[in-house]
């Protein structure tokens, strides 16, 4: 009966499209999709390889902390997350705003993380245009709206920098140094949103900016860590 209600209403799953009664996901997607609850490190996000094990911070932490104090994540950038996210991002399918908000959300309360404000990491006007949506404004949206934090975007990218995909870990830290500025923030505990987070330069570039502009705390909310 459920089964023809999911019909009758037109909701589909956003993995697969097959109708599901109730829910973002049906349950085979839901399977191939598990969240990251073991082997990541709380700090980073950064996922161990092996065997499963709790989550500990890294030894890159431990000699050299992140200007953010830990990582909310749904899981790897691997599989359906990322043919989600690839979709999203490129093919301009903003209705898949609702599972990937959702899904950071979950893993967002698993950590027992709060903040005041939530902030999207923003991208170059040109950029925007060139898309037609910011996808961390899209995400950010629905994680406000789900976990009841006011959105703000006072984040603002002062200039243009090459695009991150191909190069290397020390060249996206430098390509997005002092790229980004901050409205005051004093004395808030700030959540940064971004649909991945691959390196941590640009979240290290906006903590880096948000602090500077009196944020008390920051951490990230991204759906999937590469």
């Amino acid at each position: 009966m459920m089964g023809n209600w999911g019909a009758w209403l037109g909701r589909r799953c956003q993995g697969c499209g097959a109708v599901v009664a109730e829910g973002w996901l049906c349950a085979q997607c839901s399977r191939h999709m598990p969240r990251q609850m073991h082997s990541f490190c709380p700090r980073c996000g950064e996922i161990r390889a092996g065997a499963a094990g709790p989550p500990l911070v890294c030894g890159r932490c431990r000699l050299e902390p992140p200007p953010w104090s830990a990582v909310a994540f749904w899981g790897g950038y691997a599989g359906l997350l990322r043919r989600l996210l690839v979709r999203l991002k490129f093919a301009g399918e903003l209705g898949l705003v609702g599972v990937l908000g959702w899904m950071m959300a979950e893993a967002v309360q698993a950590r027992g993380l709060a903040a005041d404000v939530v902030v999207p990491v923003p991208m170059r006007p040109q950029g925007v245009v060139e898309r037609g949506f910011n996808q961390s404004v899209e995400l950010g949206r629905m994680l406000s709206r789900r976990m009841g934090w006011p959105m703000r975007q006072v984040l603002t990218k002062i200039r243009d920098t090459e695009r991150q995909a191909r190069l290397s870990c020390a060249e996206r830290r430098a390509n997005v140094a002092g790229a980004f500025v901050s409205a005051p923030v004093s004395g808030l505990c700030v959540a940064v949103v971004d649909d991945i987070m691959t390196t941590g330069a640009t979240a290290r570039a906006c903590a880096l900016a948000l602090r500077a502009a009196g944020a008390r705390e920051v951490w990230c909310a991204v759906a999937a860590r590469a």
